[in-house]
């Protein structure tokens, strides 16, 4: 009569045990952590960045980014891993959100470095911002898209042109 009980309170001791065993490896920290950063002029090139404010003469802003990618993140050859780069660029005017859209990277003629390049009118300047994500994905671009780790790097761009201010107007001397 004991032996059973023995039995079966030992088989709920192995289900237990393969239960909680089942949990703690289940609740570990995965390593694919994302990090925001905020980059602003001063720390440009600590982030391995580059930014160049051109004016045209009809009032547009052309604005140049570069990542040097000697400063970038990588993975091993042999990973099947790449580091997908998106950037994201924000639009903001008077009335609001006028609409995002994806800036294509160049990485024609320039050796270890993307640039990215867009124009914007004066008006959109004061809110408007540009959001580089560098996450890891597979190599292989038919496979679904791995949701890894990475940084995402947030420009807010009227940090780029000291004379326009929060409000949209230029600042005063």
């Amino acid at each position: 009569m004991g032996t059973p009980h023995r039995s079966f309170v030992s088989h709920i001791a192995v289900q237990i045990a393969a239960f909680l065993g089942t949990l703690v490896l289940g609740c570990t920290p995965v390593a694919a952590a994302k990090l925001a950063v905020t980059v602003t002029p001063a720390s440009l090139q600590a982030h391995g960045f580059s930014m160049q404010v051109e004016d045209r003469p009809d009032g547009m802003r052309v604005f140049t980014l570069r990542r040097d990618l000697s400063r970038a993140p990588s993975v091993p050859a042999d990973s099947g891993l790449r580091i997908a780069r998106d950037a994201t660029l924000r639009i903001v005017g008077a009335a609001g959100v006028l609409g995002e859209c994806e800036v294509a990277p160049d990485t024609r003629n320039s050796k270890g470095t993307v640039t990215y390049r867009f124009v914007l009118s004066r008006e959109c300047l004061a809110h408007s911002s540009l959001m580089l994500a560098e996450d890891q994905d597979y190599a292989d671009p038919t496979r679904e898209r791995l949701i890894g780790g990475g940084t995402h790097f947030h420009f807010d761009l009227s940090l780029f042109v000291p004379e326009v201010s929060k409000a949209g107007t230029p600042r005063s001397p």
